[in-house]
Parts: structure tokens; C-alpha cells; sequence
């Protein structure tokens, strides 16, 4: 039988450790990001009226909040307890209510510090995306799709060049929005029966906006290009903003297209 046999290293070897190439991390991190994006620039125009959607008051924000939470066993909004409050009360103290709720209900668009004008909120569009997909019927036609979908790809604006990342998250709708505000009235079902509140938003007329969908390149291999086309055209339709319901904020697609765009895109699609 063949003995085993150790080998031992000299005691007196040194060991060399060799540095690492230097990596340049900012080219690369250019590199991948060029390739890992694809951007496509869409342009919508409002047919008709866009409605804020953003409480302007905090408790009328709660309200709202409770109302999606628990369905018909919210409470109703501010405004609508202040009226079935003052069915009872005297004139003097009904005037002393309506002063205290004259901002209660009203639905306002954002606006920024430092930044004139009024917003809206990128995500905003991207929600819209995601509830359109569901309603097209995508996210049973191709399992795993709606996650896919709201984890690698991202709405952007289209903000001045040379602007910060940060305006990324805004689209400008204008410098105001109109003089007037539109009075809307929900009917909404409590514990204690139905009740009428009344709602007055801010609004802007024909809007034109742009803003970017940006997919990863997993995103672009596995959503074919007609499932997110068939997305946008039903979303024109479904509207953007408040009270779609009533038929506000649909949208006509205007243009749409691909910046700095290879052939990859199309070869997914098919």
C-alpha cells in the first residue's frame, strides 16, 4: 500500500499579494446605465378638463383616506358631517360652520417650494399604468407581468435640459390652474345610509403633457411593446387625475417614440 506523502512549504517563503486592477466606477456605472434603460417619450393632451385630486385641507385628506380603507363603513367626508350637523343647529351657529369648512372639500393640485406654478406627480402617471394593465387583462394573460411591470419601469417628466434628477418626479401642468372651481357632488354609502358631500376641484383646461416611460432591459425582454401600447390606449379612455368616474381626464395620445432607442425594443416585441 502506497503511503501518503505531505508536501510542506519552505519556512522561510513569502507569500507576494498582487493588487486588484483599479476599477473606474463612474464609466462604468455610465456604461451599464446606457444600456440597461430603454426611454420612450409620450405626449398626451387632456380632452376637456384634468381634476386635482390632492385634499387641500388635512382632515378632508383623513376622510378620503378612510373612505378607500373601509368601503362603506368609512365615515363621511368632513364637509358632509359639518351639513348633517347644521340641519340642527341655529343660524348663528350654521354661519360659524360655514366659515370653519369653506377650504373643507376643496381638492387642489400640487405646489412646490421655490417652484411656481402648478404639478403633478410623475408616480401618478406610473399608478395609472399599473391599474390599466390589471384592466386590460395583462396580468393574467402573462403571470408575474404586473410585478414585473411596477418593479422596472418608472415614469418620468420632461423637465429643462440641464435640470436635477429631482424634477424627474414633477410634470408641470402650468402656471395656474383655471380662476374657477369645479363642483362635484359624491354620493357616498355609511352605516347610516347614504350621504351627499360635495366636492370642488381645482382644474386646467386641454393640458399638453410629456413625460418619459423608462424600462429596464429585462422589462423591455419579457412586456412586449402591444401589451404596453394596448396599456396606453386603454388608460386614454380610464383618464388621468380626479373624478374619472364622471368622465374627466381622458386623453388622446399624441405621439410616441423611442430616444436613443436599438433594435432591441423591437426584437422583444416580437
Amino acid at each position: 500500500m502506497a503511503k501518503k506523502t505531505t508536501e510542506t512549504k519552505p519556512k522561510n517563503s513569502v507569500v507576494t499579494i498582487k493588487a486588484m486592477q483599479p476599477v473606474d466606477w463612474m464609466n462604468l456605472i455610465k456604461k451599464v446605465e446606457a444600456d440597461y434603460w430603454f426611454s420612450y417619450r409620450v405626449k398626451i393632451q387632456i380632452r376637456g378638463w384634468l381634476l386635482a385630486g390632492k385634499p387641500m385641507s388635512l382632515d378632508a385628506a383623513k376622510a378620503m383616506i378612510e373612505a378607500q380603507a373601509k368601503k362603506l363603513k368609512i365615515e363621511p367626508t368632513v364637509e358632509a358631517r359639518y351639513e348633517r350637523k347644521a340641519a340642527s343647529s341655529t343660524d348663528e351657529e350654521k354661519e360659524e360652520m360655514l366659515e370653519e369648512v369653506k377650504d373643507e372639500g376643496i381638492c387642489e393640485f400640487h405646489r412646490r417650494p421655490d417652484h411656481p406654478g402648478i404639478w403633478l406627480p410623475s408616480n401618478n402617471v406610473k399608478a395609472g399604468l399599473k391599474e390599466n394593465w390589471t384592466a386590460v387583462g395583462y396580468t393574467k394573460a402573462k403571470s408575474g407581468s404586473r410585478s414585473r411591470l411596477a418593479e422596472t419601469t418608472f415614469v418620468r417628466s420632461v423637465p429643462p435640459e440641464g435640470s436635477p434628477p429631482a424634477e424627474w418626479d414633477w410634470i408641470h401642468l402650468g402656471d395656474a390652474p383655471h380662476p374657477e372651481l369645479h363642483t362635484a357632488i359624491a354620493y357616498i354609502k355609511t352605516q347610516n345610509g347614504p350621504v351627499t358631500a360635495i366636492k370642488r376641484h381645482e382644474y386646467v383646461v386641454n393640458p399638453i403633457i410629456e413625460f418619459d416611460i423608462i424600462m429596464s432591459d429585462r422589462a423591455v425582454q419579457e412586456l412586449p411593446a402591444e401589451m404596453l401600447a394596448g396599456t396606453l390606449v386603454h388608460f386614454s379612455e380610464h383618464g388621468l387625475g380626479a373624478c374619472r368616474s364622471q368622465g374627466y381626464g381622458k386623453f388622446d395620445i399624441l405621439d410616441m417614440y423611442g430616444l436613443g432607442e436599438t433594435e432591441a425594443p423591437a426584437e422583444a416585441a416580437g
